[in-house]
């Protein structure tokens, strides 16, 4: 094991390496659906990326936190600044996502794409002034740590508009998934409460993008029974 990395960083890691594995994996096994041509499945696809950029740059970030580097406090903060836009624009297509899922009507997600998308504009504007403005988040260097800043929590607000606008989404879809879903975000707040110094956003995710594609395909099956 690398001398500088505490249980908390090396926790996060295996579950970042954890999550690129296992989504590296389903771009393979759903490429045929990628074929189809749907809305939904160039969303997930994307999904995938997004979810790929935010557990290499949250792995890369426990790794440098501890590490010996003069540049690491330059380097978490890019690399968190990336990671929480990541996460954002992951809230954003899980809506669309689950949209077309829900109406299977391409020009209706055209349209809820204009409204949708402006929580996470405004967030990623947001993150991207933290850069100057330290309001969010920060590498203290005298003593070495990354801070969370008096206004991190602004970072939840269009997350909780798009969980808010999914649990309404996925409970008209599928009740089974809607539970689910249900247990991921409990997982996540807990998860977070006891163990805060590690990680596991990136894996939640991972995890809800299996189950969504699973519903997917339970769905497909029974078309094809009923057809």
């Amino acid at each position: 094991m690398i001398m500088w990395l505490s249980e908390t960083s090396t926790g996060t890691i295996i579950l970042d390496i954890t999550t690129i594995f296992l989504l590296t994996g389903m771009i393979v096994f759903t490429s045929l659906y990628r074929k189809r041509g749907f809305v939904s499945d160039r969303i997930y696809f994307y999904m995938i990326i997004a979810d790929i950029v935010a557990a290499l740059t949250d792995g890369l970030n426990y790794f440098f936190l501890e590490s010996p580097l003069s540049s690491k406090g330059a380097l978490i903060t890019a690399g968190d600044t990336v990671f929480s836009i990541a996460f954002e624009v992951i809230m954003f297509m899980m809506v669309l996502f689950w949209d077309y899922r829900l109406r299977e009507d391409k020009k209706h997600t055209v349209r809820f794409v204009k409204i949708a998308v402006w929580p996470c504009v405004l967030a990623i504007i947001m993150i991207l002034g933290n850069l100057f403005g330290g309001y969010l988040f920060y590498f203290d260097k005298v003593s070495g740590s990354y801070v969370y800043a008096r206004w991190y929590d602004l970072i939840y607000v269009a997350v909780v508009i798009y969980v808010g606008i999914m649990l309404v989404q996925i409970f008209k879809k599928d009740k089974r998934t809607f539970i689910i879903f249900l247990l991921a975000i409990g997982c996540r707040i807990l998860l977070r409460n006891v163990l805060r110094d590690v990680s596991s956003t990136p894996f939640i995710i991972a995890i809800l993008l299996v189950f969504f594609h699973i519903q997917e395909m339970n769905e497909n099956y029974y078309k094809e029974v009923e057809g």
